[in-house]
């Protein structure tokens, strides 16, 4: 759903069949097709985030859809005929960060075989035979790390309000005014000798010849990338009207009430 000249409203799922929103939020359509790239597919699933999510009258998720069933959303309380209960911050599903052994979905992604990380090589800004991943929220709380490493040096333990992923819904409406998302971005170093074709700054090929055989593999990080969205202007002034005739219409109701 086209926005303006270049910005996209969309969402990712991490898993069709699962139905779980991964990501939603304005974003350049650049980045769309990095999204592509990554994922190895042009097939994305889009989903605006002006979407509503509507209340039920059993503690129960509703769409399905559009949400994980882990969640807690928007339910209709009974006994006070109204609607509560809508807090949620849906995070990735575990099973995104499974290897292909222990989920072979993820087969096509992760590659390499590490939970926590997902392999963006095939990035085309990234130089031939090297080796890059994005790790989520970091990739030293991921399978490789706590097994081989298990100790974190030079960067800071992890912040729950700054690397969980999350949406903030807005409770009257549904609608998603909020979310955020933080990834790290790694590079692996290996023992190499052999000839390396990269791209200069000048935008050429050039041939580097290494000979570090003595190396030992191991992940870099070299940055770290917040991704945040928040609704449109336009959706904010309609809330605001919105819950501005809602809150006269509830006061009056309670003055009613209490006549």
């Amino acid at each position: 759903q086209k926005k303006k000249k270049g910005e996209t409203t969309y969402a990712l799922l991490d898993d069709a069949s699962m139905n779980v929103v991964e990501r939603t939020g304005y974003c350049d359509r650049y980045d769309l097709g990095v999204l592509e790239e990554i994922w190895n597919t042009t097939n994305i699933t889009y989903w605006s985030p002006t979407e509503m999510v509507y209340p039920s009258r059993e503690t129960r998720n509703w769409p399905w859809k559009y949400v994980s069933k882990n969640d807690t959303l928007l339910v209709w309380h009974l006994p006070f005929s109204r609607k509560s209960q809508l807090h949620f911050r849906p995070s990735l599903s575990n099973n995104t960060l499974k290897n292909a052994t222990n989920y072979p979905h993820n087969a096509q992604y992760f590659s390499y075989g590490y939970d926590g990380i997902l392999n963006f090589t095939v990035r085309k800004e990234i130089p031939e035979q090297t080796l890059a991943y994005l790790s989520f929220p970091h990739f030293y709380q991921g399978e490789y790390y706590v097994k081989h490493v298990g100790q974190v040096t030079g960067i800071n333990p992890p912040d729950a309000d700054t690397d969980a992923t999350y949406f903030e819904i807005e409770p009257q409406t549904g609608t998603v005014i909020k979310n955020w998302l933080g990834f790290q971005t790694n590079f692996q170093l290996f023992p190499l000798m052999n000839n390396i074709t990269y791209v200069n700054s000048s935008g050429y090929f050039e041939i580097l010849v290494t000979n570090f055989t003595n190396l030992p593999t191991f992940i870099v990080p070299m940055g770290y990338q917040i991704i945040n969205s928040y609704a449109p202007s336009d959706l904010s002034v309609c809330l605001n009207l919105f819950l501005f005739v809602y809150l006269k219409t509830f006061c009056l109701i309670v003055k009613l009430s209490l006549l």
